[in-house]
């Protein structure tokens, strides 16, 4: 539905919200002890967020004794941290990558680094939700540490950048990609520069890998990769320069999260949030907060629409132990009323992984379609249609076995053509915060001589409470 037919329907009748996005401090039972440089990835199959490494406390009888890398397992199920035990065990490293591959179901790791012993590691290590599985391809990116990744989904693979390797100037500018068997160095025509401790996240509404900031230098720029070329993006405003940043991808709202960091050249530790959407960064920070602070780790939890934040370090202050989550303070959501009629019942879905966010896309999937049209309606009631109580049954227009489940401010729009009996609707929806908590019907229609004498059937309808 275009913006002007939000216009239509709305008449201008509802008052402002405050947008926001609320970071809430979580206290677990358990928690892993407090460490930086650690990695984390959201585990779509098995709903947790998984933690590996990092640079920790180590304790003796509740004491604290020293401190160095670590290879602790942890998982975060949205209640608790539960540590993981399996044989083999990554050595203990700081400064790696990992990330979730949904296509094979499997968080992948690479690098890192041992400080105290001196190692750099190179090597690319899988957990199956219970183990994890040393591969051992060849060829493979050079060992390093403070690199990023991200996985691509459209593309089946992760993508790699950057990182450092021993002495002061041996920075990497360097792209690979796994495909779950081998690693394969890409040659683009344009690249960022080398870099290290900068972030990465794929963009899944774009398809296309983001990439912000990091060092040496005063860096802080937008990159994004297509899968053939890294393009720079020139956008105002702009986070500031940092490095050890922490960034991650909301998948209901369909923008990149970025969080903290050190600020390049100093030791000002940031703890602002800032949202890109495609187009322009902006500053999203409210309060409460997480201490400002670097060496992050940061993960999306899809289930729960969360995003979760754990660890890092600001200065002199003892390594961070806390669990944040951010979530809209006005979540989207959607419902299903009713059903359908017609020979095979018409039925009406929200397009896999949408919710109706301000400022973003959400699809609307048609099943069913008899013919070669079908068409979408909207309201803003599922109470009554002028003198008739809602749901209405319809049998008496000659609909035999349809109700209308909502008020008809906009009765026909079409959706794209049916290909196998399915059709599609992109609803447009403004980002516009007097929008926010807006209850929007809809309900498809579509001719069917052989149904009933009216010649039409319905689907279920949706109720789509507009977030932020």
């Amino acid at each position: 539905m275009k913006a002007s037919l939000f216009a239509l329907a709305l008449g201008g009748t509802l008052c402002g919200l405050v947008e926001a996005q609320d970071w809430i401090q979580r206290h677990p039972s358990s928690s892993p002890p407090g460490r930086y440089q650690h990695a984390m990835a959201y585990d779509e199959q098995r709903g947790v967020t998984l933690l590996f490494g990092g640079w920790r406390e180590i304790f003796n009888q509740g004491q604290r004794v020293d401190d160095g890398p670590s290879a602790d397992t942890w998982q975060w199920d949205g209640s608790n941290w539960t540590p993981r035990f399996s044989l083999p065990v990554p050595p203990a490293r700081h400064a790696h990558a990992m990330v979730y591959d949904s296509r094979r179901g499997r968080v992948v790791m690479f690098g890192g680094q041992d400080e105290l012993q001196g190692a750099l590691f190179g090597d690319t290590w899988e957990w199956d939700g219970s183990t994890w599985i040393l591969r051992s391809p060849t060829p493979a990116p050079a060992a390093r540490y403070s690199h990023a990744m991200a996985y691509d989904a459209s593309r089946g693979r992760v993508v790699l950048f950057g990182g450092h390797s021993t002495g002061t100037s041996n920075f990497f500018g360097d792209t690979w990609e796994w495909d779950g068997t081998s690693w394969q160095q890409l040659h683009p025509p344009s690249s960022p520069s080398a870099r290290h401790w900068h972030a990465m996240a794929y963009d899944a509404q774009r398809c296309r890998v983001v990439l912000f900031g990091g060092g040496p230098g005063t860096l802080t720029d937008t990159w994004e990769w297509d899968g053939v070329n890294w393009m720079l993006r020139v956008n105002a405003p702009l986070p500031s320069a940092r490095a050890a940043l922490s960034m991650a991808y909301d998948t209901e709202r369909q923008r990149i999260v970025l969080f903290g960091g050190l600020q390049t050249g100093t030791s000002s530790q940031r703890d602002d949030t800032w949202e890109w959407d495609g187009v322009a960064w902006v500053d999203v920070s409210s309060a409460p907060s997480p201490t400002g602070g670097n060496s992050r780790a940061m993960a999306f939890d899809s289930r729960r629409g969360r995003m979760v934040l754990f660890g890092g370090y600001a200065n002199s202050s003892p390594y961070f132990a806390d669990t944040w989550e951010r979530r809209s303070a006005f979540p989207a959501s959607i419902r299903s009323i009713g059903s359908g009629c017609g020979t095979t019942a018409l039925a009406c879905a929200p397009g896999a992984g949408s919710l109706p966010v301000l400022g973003t896309v959400q699809y609307l999937v048609v099943h069913h379609v008899p013919d070669r049209s079908a068409f979408m309606t909207f309201g803003l009631s599922d109470a009554a249609l002028g003198p008739f109580a809602l749901p209405l049954p319809l049998d008496g227009f000659g609909l035999t076995g349809c109700s209308l489940y909502h008020d008809l401010r906009v009765p026909f729009e079409p959706c794209t053509p049916p290909a196998g009996g399915t059709a599609q609707y992109a609803l447009f929806i403004p980002n516009d915060p007097t929008l926010i908590r807006l209850s929007l019907f809809s309900q498809a229609w579509a001719p069917d001589p052989n149904a009933n004498a009216a010649g039409l059937i319905f689907s279920n309808a949706l109720e789509l409470v507009l977030g932020r």
